[in-house]
């Protein structure tokens, strides 16, 4: 651990939370430019200046950076930027081209307040990124340009023997401000940030939690579950890995939030600095992600960035798992099964390497009900060969894959490495549901032995706690595998309820703010339960230690999904609300979301604009929460109170695009 890892873990939190309010009173240009400026310092930085970082004060930026600023070159995340080191080699050359300005939209009604907001929210919407000073209309606006002064007092340089830790907890932090889920690999501020109310608000407002139909719930039966299943897919608390990027089924779509970005512009400057990052700058842990923030942001079907990505990083692991998963959910599954056969015919492929390929071509061939085949592409461990020989595999060499891949794992947990002995625990609770007989459970043609491999999961489980690895990342990845396994299970023949409501309790014991155990938990219980057993679970999970808003947003979810009246899941929202000991009641997204809530409401609706007034007060820096005033209650106010909030937004010092005085006049006049 670097001697200042604290103080710059601290710094950064501080920073993200600081652009974070910036960009949520509608100064989004600064918030924007911020982090461009401590991205350029720290990810493109002239080798020139490596002497300059050893200055004890890392809050002193080094005056180089003022000229590369000052000259409006393209930066890191617009297009065509090269960034500061490139500038310093050659500084003749050119700013991005003159940007024309938006003329505004214009709304069909006859109130003035749902046009002025029309029009504020259209001029928001084109002014998140900065402009040039040459850009029409920059003029008119003296926050659409930001200046070097603007940003210097935020910003911070470390030195570079910090270089390689300051770069990760940026990128964690990059992604947690911009609202995108976080990248695997990238934990190093992932905990701490992804409980911080302040940071996480906006995935819950546009995940529309007021659909009723999010998660789907069946009856308890012993029989099979033929309904399509759909999962809550925003905002969620799931370990990231690359199995989760790119799920080979109906699962949780853990990139969905990106298909609808709240803010275009800034999610276009994001996706921009990942892929200048990924093409310019080497980083091979970020390309898995880029692929599928490019795939799921956009319509096209990724292959074009796949193959440039693999050009770039031919021995990627990730990406080919990425990749094949992709193609075996959205093609057809001989694309993803070729994907993983030519790269397990890489050469130097790692031992591990090889155990990642093998394990997701099985889970593939399980996917369809192919047991035989899924224990075939298993056993590839346990042979020297990459092809598969034999369906199904023999027993000596499915005996030698259990002993390699056991003595591996106790290997790997006693080097304390928990993501390399998941991976061979995972593999080994694949085996043992695939080769086991008997077992209590029921059981059909296209099903393995669940009871043993979930006996399985709870001894690697025992090895992780013992070894102090419970809480690690690599523990969670192997529960998560496991859930899964349940659910295929569950989808291919007979099952007990108990059985799987038994291992998700566990699971939770664990990981109690974990969204993929709490929904499949949640998933086959009764609705309009008299003893509802999800609400007890969620009293006893949802202790002050593992309490965030993303818990929170289930409990809410769960009473409006489970049958519960309006007046239950309005209590909801006043537990997270009114709680001193949470920081949910700082949290715009469940603020706004529980305005909507009371305006849809038949019953709450003259409650909605009670509760927009305490959102205003508690969030007194959100320009969103303000604005509800003009949207969602535009029909419950009264002129003189809409007057009022626009006065106490202006007054605030919130950013404020169109006038209103002067919209009111030329409304007047039109």
């Amino acid at each position: 651990m670097h001697v200042d890892q604290a103080l710059y873990v601290q710094l950064i939190v501080v920073f993200t939370r600081l652009t974070r309010v910036v960009a949520e009173s509608g100064y989004c240009e600064l918030a924007a430019a911020s982090w461009q400026a401590i991205l350029e310092l720290h990810f493109c930085r002239p080798a020139s200046i490596a002497g300059e970082t050893s200055n004890s004060n890392i809050m002193a930026v080094p005056p180089a950076f003022q000229a590369f600023w000052e000259s409006e070159v393209a930066r890191i995340g617009e297009d065509s930027a090269k960034g500061w080191a490139s500038f310093e080699i050659n500084s003749a050359e050119e700013p991005p081209k003159v940007k024309d300005s938006d003329n505004g939209a214009t709304l069909n009604t006859g109130d003035p307040f749902e046009a002025w907001e029309a029009a504020e929210q259209h001029r928001a919407s084109h002014a998140s990124i900065p402009a040039r000073t040459m850009d029409e209309g920059a003029e008119n606006d003296p926050y659409r340009v930001v200046m070097y002064t603007d940003v210097e007092d935020f910003l911070f340089f470390v030195p570079d023997d910090a270089l390689s830790l300051v770069q990760e907890l940026l990128l964690s932090a990059f992604l947690v401000f911009h609202q995108l889920p976080p990248a695997p690999g990238f934990g190093g501020l992932r905990n701490l940030l992804i409980r911080d109310a302040l940071l996480d608000t906006d995935g819950l407002v546009h995940s529309d939690i007021n659909k009723k139909q999010d998660l789907i719930h069946a009856p308890e039966t012993e029989g099979n579950f033929n309904k399509p299943l759909k999962f809550p897919q925003s905002h969620q608390r799931i370990s990231p890995s690359t199995e989760v990027l790119f799920p080979v089924t109906a699962w949780f779509d853990y990139m969905e939030p990106v298909r609808a970005p709240s803010n275009d512009g800034q999610f276009r400057l994001a996706s921009n600095v990942l892929k200048q990052l990924c093409h310019s700058h080497g980083r091979s842990d970020l390309a898995t992600y880029h692929l599928a923030l490019d795939i799921y942001s956009s319509k096209t079907d990724g292959k074009k960035t796949a193959k440039t990505l693999l050009k770039r990083f031919p021995t990627n692991i990730d990406l080919y798992i990425g990749y094949a998963n992709y193609g075996f959910r959205t093609e057809n599954h001989d694309a993803g099964s070729n994907v993983i056969s030519a790269a397990l015919r890489l050469p130097n492929l790692s031992p591990e390497g090889k155990v990642r390929l093998s394990l997701a071509w099985a889970c593939m061939a399980l996917q369809v009900g192919d047991l035989d085949t899924s224990l075939s592409r298993v056993c590839l461990v346990g042979q020297a060969s990459t092809h598969v020989t034999t369906v199904p595999a023999s027993q000596a060499l499915i005996l030698r894959t259990q002993q390699t891949l056991a003595s591996n794992f106790e290997y790997s947990t006693s080097q304390g490495n928990d993501i390399a002995a998941s991976l061979y625990a995972k593999a080994l609770v694949l085996l043992q549901y695939l080769t086991q007989q008997g077992g209590k459970e029921p059981r059909g043609e296209r099903q393995g032995n669940i009871e043993s491999a979930m006996a399985n999961v709870a001894k690697c489980s025992d090895e992780f706690k013992s070894r102090g690895l419970a809480a690690n990342a690599g523990h969670e990845q192997l529960l998560q595998l496991a859930a899964q396994l349940l659910y295929v299970h569950i989808n291919c023949g007979p099952y007990r309820p108990a059985f799987l409501r038994e291992h998700m309790t566990s699971f939770l014991h664990f990981f109690p703010d974990n969204t993929m155990f709490l929904s499949l938990f949640a998933w086959k219980e009764t609705r309009l339960s008299i003893n509802d057993r999800v609400r007890a679970l969620l009293n006893t999970t949802l202790t002050k230690k593992h309490d965030c808003a993303t818990s929170r947003v289930f409990a809410i979810r769960h009473e409006m999904q489970s049958g519960g009246n309006a007046h239950s899941t309005r209590a909801a929202f006043e537990h997270v609300l009114e709680d001193d000991s949470l920081a949910c009641r700082h949290n715009v997204g469940i603020w706004v979301s529980y305005i909507r809530y009371c305006r849809e409401t038949e019953e709450l609706r003259p409650k909605a604009k009670e509760v927009f007034y305490r959102a205003v007060q508690h969030c007194p820096w959100s320009k969103q929460v303000f604005m509800e005033a003009f949207g969602t209650l535009v029909r419950d106010l009264d002129s003189s109170e809409l007057q009022s909030v626009y006065s106490t937004l202006y007054e605030k010092g919130l950013r404020v695009h169109v006038d209103m005085d002067e919209f009111m006049e030329q409304w007047k006049t039109r």
